[in-house]
């Protein structure tokens, strides 16, 4: 039996509640950096002008996406929302709603379309390449709880079992697995909503990998690190994937304690 599997529900990892009550200041210092850094965010890699989705987290819209979706756009991307209004959860025709999104991105630019999804949208991200990974480029989860059961202690799994019930045993399964296609997995040590080693991908294959940021959970679709590894893995050649590898200055913008999967223990915080 894994580790994960023997672990109790009340030995799995959750986030630190004072980083929760942190999460709104932490924002704001996180919109801060992000101005100061625009003149270098600027100077990212151009994009080729393949259709990128932005799908939210837990209770966001397109709207709170909008300053991401007009930075790629800027820099040379079809870049777009979901379109489906408020992500309440998993309800009855959303990922279909959402499915039949990237199918007709697809047969209208007949190329491959990236999927990034911030928290809870990256299960979708995910579920959706493992389906479609012929449709589907690259999937970019920022902050997304993919190595543990949706019903794991943290504060958004527990909305989401008030709203939504019991989670489905086999798509919880499904999130967990690495989809078939180049996977960058974002997280942070401070994440006040999603416990950092429940945002990484344990178990991958060689076009996986998992990269630390600092800042809040609330304001990864607002960090200027997340922002350049956006541009940086978007702007990759398809069948030329490689590992995130930050050089110079930017160094200071990433932990440097992960730039590649590997198995973690969650029994260790």
């Amino acid at each position: 039996m894994r580790g994960s599997e023997a672990l109790s529900e009340e030995k799995r990892p959750s986030a630190h509640p004072v980083l929760a009550l942190l999460e709104l200041p932490r924002v704001a210092a996180d919109l801060v950096a992000l101005g100061a850094a625009s003149p270098i965010l600027r100077r990212a890699p151009k994009g080729d002008q393949h259709a990128v989705i932005l799908i939210p987290g837990f209770l966001g819209s397109d709207r709170y996406n909008q300053a991401l979706c007009k930075y790629l756009t800027s820099i040379g991307y079809d870049a777009s929302g979901w379109t489906l209004g408020r992500n309440l959860g998993p309800q009855d025709g959303v990922l279909v709603a959402l499915e039949a999104r990237l199918l007709a991105k697809y047969c209208e630019t007949g190329r491959k379309v990236s999927l990034i999804g911030h928290s809870l949208g990256g299960l979708y991200a995910r579920l959706l390449a493992q389906k479609h990974p012929d449709k589907v480029r690259l999937v970019l989860s920022l902050g997304s709880p993919i190595s543990e059961s949706l019903d794991s202690g943290k504060i958004v799994a527990k909305l989401f079992k008030m709203l939504n019930g019991a989670a489905d045993p086999v798509q919880r399964a499904a999130v967990q697995l690495a989809p078939p296609v180049p996977t960058t997995a974002v997280y942070s040590r401070s994440d006040g909503i999603v416990h950092w080693r429940n945002a990484m991908q344990r178990d991958g294959h060689a076009e996986c990998e998992n990269v630390a940021v600092y800042g809040s959970h609330s304001g990864l679709t607002f960090n200027a690190a997340v922002w350049w590894l956006l541009a940086d893995r978007l702007a990759q050649k398809e069948q030329k994937w490689q590992k995130f590898k930050p050089s110079g200055f930017l160094r200071s913008w990433y932990p440097l304690c992960q730039y590649k999967t590997e198995v973690v223990n969650p029994a260790r915080s």
